[in-house]
């Protein structure tokens, strides 16, 4: 009888066991996910009123959470700053890198890649099957880059950035220098021999950077102009000129692409009107989606 009563017992302990962990994991699991919601509601609250203009009070009243509630999540504007800035950046190496992934393989040929995907990017009819496979890799890791940067963090990043602590300025920038990385190695496989792949590349990101500065009514679909932006660092890589041409580059002046012209204030309008029809809200094909 003895035995089986401390059988019992154990049993009865590790089911207890079992449920404080699982409390315990569900108290985390819902921590995190009001933590994403505030972070969310930050990058949109911070994009309106400005970073240093707005308190925890105000963006506790804005989340429908109480200011203790917000506290909970993050103790001070500093932490929560931090939050937003390392979050979004490893979200958008992970979706770039698995958009890389999913685009295509090492081995893809011209047949196996859709004729509009070739088309975008001006790839040459007879070129080889690794140019082609990072051609189409370097589209879909473009577009889920201006997935996933969105107007509210272009808007806030510069300010965030100047208000952390160094050590999270400094591992924003190792992420950046990061994903700079893997747009360089697919950019390889395509820019000429000898061509300058850091300043491609910066130029690339700085395009894709640009789009979010668009107004919405007159911007292109991702899609074209991520092809758009494409052809620009390559036609740059090749030492052209940045006129129309093969690369479907817009002509000199457009602020839109890289040259030594003044700026063309019609640069938006040129890229529109060659990037087929707009939409309003700017949506992502699948495979881009975060």
């Amino acid at each position: 009888m003895a035995d089986y009563r401390g059988g019992y017992s154990i049993e009865i302990e590790i089911a207890r066991q079992r449920e404080q962990e699982f409390r315990a994991a569900l108290r985390v699991e819902r921590r995190q996910k009001r933590q994403g919601e505030v972070r969310q509601t930050a990058w949109a609250v911070f994009a309106r009123r400005g970073v240093a203009a707005t308190s925890l009070d105000r963006l506790a009243w804005e989340s429908g959470l109480s200011a203790g509630g917000l506290r909970r999540c993050y103790p001070d504007k500093t932490a929560l700053l931090s939050a937003m800035l390392m979050t979004a950046a490893d979200a958008r190496i992970e979706a770039v890198a698995l958009a890389a992934d999913a685009a295509a393989p090492l081995s893809i040929t011209a047949d196996t890649v859709a004729p509009s995907t070739i088309a975008d990017a001006d790839a040459p009819p007879d070129a080889p099957p690794d140019a082609t496979s990072a051609r189409a890799r370097l589209l879909a890791m473009a577009e889920a880059y201006l997935a996933r940067r969105a107007a509210e963090e272009t808007r806030v990043h510069a300010e965030a950035l100047a208000l952390v602590p160094g050590s999270v300025a400094e591992a924003v920038a190792a992420r950046q220098r990061w994903l700079a990385a893997l747009f360089e190695t697919e950019l390889e496989a395509l820019a000429p021999a000898g061509a300058p792949l850091p300043t491609l590349t910066g130029m690339l990101l700085g395009m894709l950077e640009a789009y979010e500065t668009l107004p919405a009514a007159s911007a292109p679909l991702p899609a074209p102009y991520a092809a758009l932006a494409l052809r620009c660092a390559l036609a740059a890589g090749s030492g052209a000129d940045g006129g129309a041409g093969p690369h479907g580059c817009p002509p000199p002046g457009s602020r839109l692409c890289p040259d030594d012209g003044p700026g063309d204030p019609n640069g938006r309008e040129q890229l529109s009107d060659r990037s087929g029809p707009l939409r309003d809200d700017r949506g992502v094909s699948g495979a881009a989606a975060a």
